[in-house]
């Protein structure tokens, strides 16, 4: 039978936040000519699923990185909720990574301070045990990467 592997890590308990997560009041948004968005207003609340759809040059990664806070907008307010913080986990981030390392070596250059046993440690609790941490960032697969990047 096939055995599922499972990545194992915690992520401390953050603050419950207000009602309202984060707001966007009346923003626009484009690129040159291109209104991508006018007069946007949007309020996301606790507990809210959201699925962006649409064909490409729609405006869903720009909804994204406006809500991140990670692109500016021409006009309009970007509120936060109480205890909201924001993150963005961008395609040049495994970008960045360097292909002619090892998965061992990229986790040293990141933390050149740990000692090697937590290095082996965090490479096994997102997959990566055993002679894998030798393989060069290179041949990994996509999710691979994406997983060495947000270690």
């Amino acid at each position: 039978p096939r055995v599922t592997k499972k990545i194992h890590f915690n992520f401390r308990e953050p603050p419950r936040s207000g009602r309202a997560v984060i707001e966007l009041k009346h923003v626009a948004k484009s690129y040159g000519q291109h209104i991508v968005y006018q007069d946007l207003n949007l309020v996301l609340e606790r507990g809210d699923r959201v699925a962006l759809v649409g064909v490409n040059g729609a405006g869903k990664t720009t909804l994204l990185r406006m809500l991140a806070g990670v692109l500016p907008f021409e006009r309009g307010e970007r509120v936060l909720g109480h205890n909201v913080t924001t993150a963005y986990f961008a395609q040049y981030y495994i970008e960045s990574l360097n292909p002619h390392n090892s998965i061992i070596e990229e986790l040293r250059s990141a933390a050149p301070d740990e000692p090697e046993q937590r290095l082996h440690g965090l490479a096994g609790a997102f997959l990566f045990s055993g002679d894998d941490v030798t393989k060069k960032i290179s041949v990994l697969s996509g999710g691979e990467k994406t997983r060495i990047a947000i270690t």
